[in-house]
């Protein structure tokens, strides 16, 4: 049964560039992918991106700002369980502007973090198209950037 997944993409004030962190953990270990997590039973959407930001790289985000960015499928061949188990989320997706050199304090979900282009070649395709679908949202919440 899919799971409802809810991340965060944070982009910089020019929507040039992403905050992203590479995952030590599968699936998409080694990827460089979003902040995000599943949803817990009786939290909003924007209460977890919240957290889950909070969590995972110690990052204080501000609920108003959150502009939604769509929601996903995402079918992964393998989950945290190993190659055995597949891993289907129904992921929900925020934009959020950060600016700045943030502190970060890494969770053990990931092992580094980087300020990455959105059209970096070595994205994996479902960054692609929630890179592209939080920019986008940003920037029509924000006509003057």
């Amino acid at each position: 049964m899919p799971v409802c997944t809810v991340d965060v993409a944070l982009l910089a004030p020019d929507y040039s560039r992403a905050l992203l962190f590479k995952r030590s953990i599968p699936p998409l270990e080694g990827c460089w992918f979003t902040l995000g997590g599943r949803l817990w039973k009786d939290e909003t959407l924007r209460d977890c991106a919240v957290r889950q930001a909070e969590v995972e790289a110690g990052l204080q985000l501000d609920r108003s700002r959150l502009v939604f960015g769509g929601a996903f499928d995402e079918i992964h061949d393998e989950s945290r369980f190993g190659r055995e188990v597949t891993y289907h989320c129904v992921n929900v997706c925020w934009g959020y502007v950060l600016s700045g050199d943030p502190a970060i304090r890494l969770d053990r979900q990931h092992r580094e973090y980087e300020w990455r282009p959105l059209t970096a070649p070595d994205h994996h395709p479902f960054l692609v198209r929630k890179l592209a679908a939080a920019q986008s949202a940003l920037r029509d919440q924000s006509p003057e950037v």
